[in-house]
């Protein structure tokens, strides 16, 4: 227990030692630094004494040169007491040496004294700093380890956050490659849907025709009631949830009302649009009651349906009871203050009339200048009423013979039994409304609102009302809105190069007369527009009428297209055609059509015109072929290059066909090979393995676009493949990769991203066209001509053709044999009916099989039917006709037959025609009929007098036949009815 103690003394008393050796040593190194630093100013005091002393002694020196000098000049004078400074200054100079020396042996043994110490003092500060760096050195490498552990524990962290980073990037590499992909799907599956030439088109990938619906297919479903709020996709849900495709509809018309619904429009076809619209009225949406109405399709960009409302309501109003009175004042200027007073003012539900007196037409009376008249007022006002009416200064009132309908006639009863007197019955009559409240009521006017089920039973009211008198010499005016009625609107510079021509067509019209189709011009106030209105009832003639204004607000077409005539820089020309020939020129850039608006004449001279601005044109146009090394440098400097020079219309190249076609003057073809010449010289870099081709210039591609395929182009190359595809009839679009054998379709959202709206609807046109012309024995274009509606051609072996009617001129035509439509008929019955020939060659094959019981007259060649009775017969031209006929197996006719009425003279000859069974019978009796009709027929009046005597000598005639023929051993039975 004694020595743990003794230990813990030994171990502190240790310590103690240390750190009083330590702090002895911390001691002497301070004495030593203190010493340093004395014999370090002793030194310097020392160095500054030195170098006072040398100053000293310089001046010291300078002093005795000036003595030495003074006592050459005195050294006579002063020999001596010279000598003796000189002994003292010897002297006093040896003393000063010898102090000079001691101080310096003094000086040089402190400074060796204190070398040795500061020696003592370095080594011990040596042995000092050893130590502590040492001490420091040893703490430095520990703290080294833990920096290169905490670096390397950083260095590993990293790595591991590295790789966990590029594990992630994998991934949304992955991710990314597969939502492309997924994207790559979802657009190739995309589709859009367009309206083409009037039909519901439905293109896919590449622009390839899917599916369409022709403007004959089309109907229009209405929808009325939708909330504001509605979506697109909920509209087509109503039609979806119903097992309607979404490619069978297309959404014409989504426009928000005043009324908190919107206005929706949906096209699809006829089948689908009928059997919804059935089922679908009356649905609730959204807590509101949907309304489904089916119409007929209008196409877009054609003379739109004018809104008609209620064409199955006849409007029907003549001049209710009417009072009036005549008040007679003091003065004239009484008389004109109660007219301004009155005339156009309220009273009792009436607007009043009120106008000077005068005597009626005809009439020579007297008429009180003080007078007024008082007019429309109601049946029932009072003599004190209209008293007040006419204020106390009247000085005489008179009530004139009322006018206008009974007071107690029933309007709506009136009008009941008018329509059932005009052939209506009572069911066709949906309601009846008396018009209250109106201005029209205020007026003095009656007017009855009748609704029938169909416009065609109000027209039947209408005719019979027209016109008529209900009330005695009471008139009533009826109005029926016409049930067709479209409106087109042009430019006002067109309508004034067509202004004769539409002149002549509202002339044409007004001579066929308005119950058919009418042509109006109606006003349009401050606007450079002029718009016409086609309406009428006869579905056919509204349609011709259409079809004519629409294809002279069309214009005619000019064969052939020049990009520089639709530029605004060339209105210079649009002036010259319009200012030499009169006619306006028009460049539809979208279409690449020219057209002309003018008299005929006028056209005939600008299309002159025209085509000699395009051969021009024509001979400044060089193509050219790009070759394949040259396409990459070509694109990307010389293409920029000539657009710049020769204007961006001027110049069209097609990546696909490699095709360059530039315009312009004579330097054109300059400038362009010298840009070919740089391209060909440039050097195209080979591509790497690794590297993706464009298909198009055959080098590496840059800024990469990469299609559904894989694929990837330039997008530049991508870019120009697609905007000069409209000029091409390919289709569909498919990419040109691995050699052109790849033949993946485009997808639309790769087309889109490079075009207009205007392009890309001018691309969907065009190929659609193509489309059309490549099945002509499935689609054909409506018969009636500028009409570019399309209907589906019916087979031959298929189902009877429905004949279908255009929505745009409204014709009906068979899909069958594309002809006129034939409701009832087969299309063989239609081309016999509408082929003379034909008709003609059945009828005589019906003939020939009738055993001679039908006959046609000789000289109408209407057909007749012998059933019984005399030969003598007399067609419904009233042609008289001898029927000869003998009874044989094999049957020979003779017919004689002579005009009896309308004949143009007596002399005309007698047609005899006879078949037999041997030619020798038929010439004997050709000769006896010959020597026996002018005898018994001498002329067309005296056959028409005298009848029955020449009926009898017929008969003679025919008996003289019976003997001949017996004679020669025949035995036929001849008759003759008459």
């Amino acid at each position: 227990m004694s020595a743990a103690p003794a230990r813990v003394e030994r171990e502190s008393a240790r310590d103690r030692a240390i750190a009083t050796a330590n702090a002895r040593v911390e001691r002497d190194a301070a004495r030593t630094r203190g010493d340093i630093e004395a014999s370090e100013r002793a030194e310097a005091a020392a160095l500054r004494r030195t170098e006072l002393e040398t100053r000293e002694r310089a001046e010291a020196a300078a002093r005795r040169r000036t003595e030495i000098a003074a006592r050459k000049r005195a050294e006579t004078a002063a020999r001596r007491r010279a000598e003796l400074e000189a002994q003292e200054r010897a002297e006093a100079a040896a003393l000063r040496r010898a102090e000079l020396e001691a101080r310096e042996r003094a000086e040089a043994a402190a400074r060796a004294r204190a070398e040795l110490e500061a020696r003592e003092r370095a080594e011990a500060a040596a042995r000092a700093q050893a130590e502590l760096e040492a001490r420091l050195r040893a703490e430095a490498a520990g703290r080294e380890l833990q920096r290169q552990a905490r670096l390397q524990a950083e260095r590993e962290a990293r790595e591991r956050a590295e790789a966990a980073a590029r594990e992630r990037q994998r991934v949304l590499e992955e991710q990314e490659r597969a939502r492309l992909a997924d994207q790559a799907r979802l657009d190739a599956a995309k589709t859009t849907q367009s309206v083409v030439l009037g039909s519901i088109v439905t293109f896919g990938a590449g622009l390839e025709v899917h599916a369409f619906t022709t403007g004959f297919e089309t109907r229009i479903v209405r929808i009325r009631g939708i909330p504001v709020n509605a979506l697109a996709r909920e509209i087509y849900a109503l039609f979806t949830q119903q097992g309607i495709d979404k490619a069978r509809l297309y959404l014409m018309l989504n426009k928000p009302l005043h009324d908190g619904t919107r206005e929706v429009k949906m096209a699809m076809d006829a089948e689908a649009g009928h059997a919804l619209s059935a089922g679908l009225d009356d649905l609730e949406f959204r807590d509101r009651r949907l309304s489904f109405e089916v119409g007929t399709y209008n196409v877009p960009g054609a003379m739109g349906i004018s809104s008609v409302k209620d064409v199955e309501v006849l409007t029907v109003s003549w001049q209710a009871a009417t009072a009036r009175y005549v008040a007679t004042y003091n003065s004239l200027s009484d008389a004109r203050r109660k007219i301004q007073e009155l005339n156009g003012s309220t009273h009792l539900g009436r607007r009043i009339r009120a106008e000077t007196n005068t005597a009626p037409p005809g009439r020579l009376i007297y008429v009180d200048p003080n007078s007024i008249k008082i007019d429309n007022l109601p049946a029932s006002a009072t003599h004190d009423q209209v008293s007040a009416l006419a204020g106390p200064e009247v000085v005489t009132l008179r009530a004139l013979p009322m006018r206008g309908a009974p007071a107690t006639a029933a309007p709506l009863e009136v009008v009941r039994t008018s329509a059932l007197a005009s052939g209506c019955s009572q069911s066709d009559i949906v309601s009846l409304e008396l018009l209250e409240g109106t201005s029209d009521a205020i007026n003095g006017i009656v007017k009855v609102r009748a609704r029938f089920r169909t416009w065609d039973q109000a027209k039947v009211a209408h005719d019979y009302l027209n016109g008529r008198k209900l009330f005695g010499n009471v008139a009533c005016r009826v109005i029926l809105p016409n049930p067709l009625s479209y409106i087109i609107t042009i430019p006002v510079q067109q309508f004034e190069a067509q202004r004769t021509q539409w002149a002549a067509l509202r002339e044409s019209v007004q001579v066929v007369g308005k119950d058919r189709g009418s042509l109006t011009q109606l006003d349009v106030p401050n606007k450079p527009i002029v718009r016409f209105r086609v309406s009428g009832s006869d579905k056919k003639a509204v349609g011709a009428l259409k079809v004519q204004v629409e294809g002279l607000a069309a214009g005619e077409k000019v064969d052939g297209w020049h990009v520089r005539l639709s530029q605004h820089s060339n209105g210079a020309f649009v002036a010259r055609v319009l200012a030499d020939s009169g006619a306006l020129m028009r460049a539809d850039w979208r279409q690449r059509q020219l057209k002309i608006y003018g008299s005929p004449p006028a056209v005939a001279r600008a299309r002159e015109m025209i085509g000699e601005e395009l051969v021009r044109l024509a001979g400044l146009e060089l193509t050219t072929n790009i070759p394949p090394p040259s396409i990459r440098h070509f694109l990307a400097q010389g293409l920029p290059e000539l657009r710049e020079l020769l204007g961006e219309d001027n110049v069209r190249f097609n990546p696909a066909t490699r095709i360059l076609v530039t315009s312009g003057g004579d330097n054109t073809h300059h400038i362009v090979s010298r840009i070919l010449e740089q391209a060909s010289r440039s050097r195209t870099v080979l591509p790497a393995a690794n590297e993706d081709t464009c298909p198009i210039c055959f080098d590496n591609v840059s800024a990469p676009i990469r299609l559904g395929c894989g694929h990837a182009y330039c997008s530049t190359c991508l870019r120009h493949f697609v905007t000069s595809a409209a000029d091409s009839d390919k289709f569909p679009l498919v990419c040109m990769g691995n050699e052109a054998h790849c033949n993946v379709p485009i997808s639309i959202p790769s087309i889109e991203r490079f075009l207009s709206q205007p392009l890309f609807t001018r691309l969907l046109e065009v190929t659609f066209r193509a489309y059309i012309s490549q099945r002509p024995l499935e689609l054909k274009y409506c018969r009636t001509p500028d009409c570019e509606q399309i209907y589906r051609v019916t087979p031959q072996d298929g189902p009877r053709p429905v004949p279908a009617q255009c929505p745009a001129c409204l014709s009906v035509v068979c899909p069958g044999c594309h002809e006129d439509g034939h409701e009832g008929l087969t299309c063989q019955e239609q081309r016999v009916r509408s082929s003379p020939a034909e008709q003609e060659r059945l009828i005589d094959e019906y003939i020939a099989h009738q055993g001679g019981r039908v006959k046609r007259c000789p000289q109408c060649r209407v057909l007749m039917e012998k059933i019984d009775g005399c030969n003598h017969m007399t067609c419904k031209h009233v042609f008289s006709l001898l029927h000869i006929r003998h009874s044989v197996s094999d049957p020979c006719i003779l017919d004689v037959a002579r005009m009896s009425v309308g004949a143009a003279s007596a002399s005309s000859p007698v047609i005899l025609s006879t078949n037999t069974w041997e030619p020798h019978m038929v010439a004997i009796m050709r000769k006896i009929m010959q020597s026996m009709i002018p005898s018994i027929m001498p002329s067309r009046h005296a056959f028409c007098r005298k009848q029955r005597m020449h009926v009898a000598l017929l008969t003679r005639a025919v008996e003289l036949l019976k003997r001949i023929v017996l004679q020669k051993c025949v035995a036929p039975m001849l008759y003759l009815s008459v």
